[in-house]
């Protein structure tokens, strides 16, 4: 009986599994790598993002001038380090792009702006981004918790110190918010700052409140509680 005639076979011959091009025996072969896609900005990373919104181009120094006189009231103020690192990490993702300017005759100066790719993901961050409740650390409330410790000693002074701090956040923050009601394009961030304004004194008000019931529990002494 004749064989069958086979048909004949078309594009390239696959190429022979030769010991060298064959996997080791229990192995497989893995796909080739993917290429690590840089991390995404952290906290402060938008921060720095969106300040940078709100001008055309900023350098590092201004960033940090921005986030002293508005973002550290509601916030936090970034150290420089942390503007340097954020701001390599938003170039790697292409949502900044910078360059070199004169800054004078012998010195040059890095400028930052935010590219379209930015923007359109700094805009659908804040349309978007899931609610976190705000993290509350705060120190003095954690010494009169434990002010049964020492029957209060200390505690009226550290009271007023902090009825003091609070003060002059205010007065910082009413400082700056009357520069941004100025501008018409930071009438949010005015919004932001008297919002700040408004609970920093709500906060100072209730602390008042806090050391007249503090005086009278320490007058008390631990014999009439």
């Amino acid at each position: 009986m004749p064989e069958p005639v086979r048909p004949p076979r078309t594009g390239s011959p696959r190429p022979a599994l030769t010991p060298e091009r064959r996997p080791a025996p229990g192995r497989t072969w893995a796909a080739a790598p993917v290429p690590p896609q840089p991390p995404g900005p952290s906290a402060v990373g938008w921060a720095v993002l969106g300040l940078l919104s709100y001008a055309p181009r900023l350098t590092g120094y201004e960033l940090k001038h921005w986030a002293d006189h508005s973002l550290r009231f509601f916030y936090r103020a970034p150290a420089m380090s942390q503007i340097y690192t954020e701001l390599q990490r938003l170039e790697e993702l292409q949502w900044v792009e910078s360059w070199t300017e004169p800054q004078d005759d012998v010195r040059t100066k890095r400028v930052y702006r935010v590219t379209s790719e930015g923007a359109a993901a700094l805009r659908d961050h804040v349309e978007s981004a899931p609610f976190r409740s705000p993290v509350v650390r705060n120190p003095v409330a954690m010494r009169v918790w434990l002010g049964r410790l020492t029957g209060g000693a200390g505690l009226v002074r550290l009271v007023d110190e902090f009825g003091a701090h609070l003060d002059e956040l205010v007065h910082d923050i009413t400082r700056a918010l009357r520069a941004a009601e100025d501008d018409p394009d930071l009438a949010y961030a005015a919004l932001a700052l008297r919002w700040t304004a408004r609970t920093y004194q709500a906060q100072a008000d209730a602390l008042q409140e806090l050391r007249r019931e503090l005086v009278q529990l320490v007058e008390q002494g631990p014999d009439d509680r």
